[in-house]
């Protein structure tokens, strides 16, 4: 009981602090104001599609959704409807696309933020099929712990081994440092102070000048102080 209570001390205090910290995103089912890692899509703006994907990005990519009234979340989503068709309408013609799947993902991610029904059962699904076409394909790994990590606090075990493979396939910088912060998030949302500590530490020796990742450290370090005081 000991231990739990100390975990549960962890996640809630890392939670508080968390909303001094860096301009990182809200979760669907977590608390306003928790930050978490951003993903940049690994698309280019110059399809039409993916011009939209980057816009829903934009909309959705936090929850709730930035939308100033019911009519224009209304409007978004049958926008979005319509994105969803000219997809699906893209993989009957084009089977076992990764590229179709990975964006079928992303969609369905931001549909899950913008109150779709049923859209986060689709997006792991489209996720999953991306990684079993390319089982060394990144963003397919990235792409499905965002789901997890940015959905519920339950799904960060999910979402660890997902952005360990994605580190070890990574073949650019950027994705690496997702991967890791993407990785860091999944830790201390289970509560793993001391690897979300480590791998602060391991990250800051070979990046000196990220200070987002600093102050991430920081509020590691005092949420372990203030754990281990309530637990005292």
């Amino acid at each position: 009981m000991i231990i739990k209570s100390f975990a549960q001390n962890l996640v809630m205090y890392i939670i508080e602090m968390c909303v001094l910290a860096i301009g990182f995103i809200a979760p669907h089912q977590v608390q306003a104001g928790t930050i978490q890692p951003r993903l940049t899509l690994p698309f280019s703006e110059a399809d039409s599609i993916d011009k939209k994907l980057f816009f829903y990005d934009q909309i959705a990519g936090v929850y709730p959704p930035t939308v100033s009234t019911k009519e224009e979340l209304a409007k978004i989503q049958k926008d979005w409807h319509i994105t969803e068709q000219e997809l699906i309408a893209q993989l009957s013609i084009s089977h076992n696309s990764i590229a179709i799947e990975l964006r079928l993902g992303h969609l369905y991610r931001f549909g899950h933020n913008l109150d779709i029904e049923g859209t986060w059962e689709k997006s792991e699904a489209h996720f999953r099929k991306a990684i079993e076409l390319s089982p060394a394909l990144a963003d397919a790994h990235i792409g499905l712990a965002m789901l997890y990590v940015t959905s519920d606090f339950e799904h960060a075990a999910l979402a660890e081994p997902l952005f360990e493979k994605a580190i070890k396939f990574a073949k650019n910088d950027k994705t690496i440092t997702e991967a890791i912060y993407g990785l860091f998030f999944s830790y201390y949302y289970q509560g793993k102070a001391s690897d979300a500590l480590a791998l602060a530490n391991k990250y800051i020796a070979q990046h000196p000048d990220d200070e987002n990742m600093k102050h991430l450290k920081e509020i590691v370090q005092l949420a372990i102080k203030r754990a281990k005081d309530k637990r005292e």
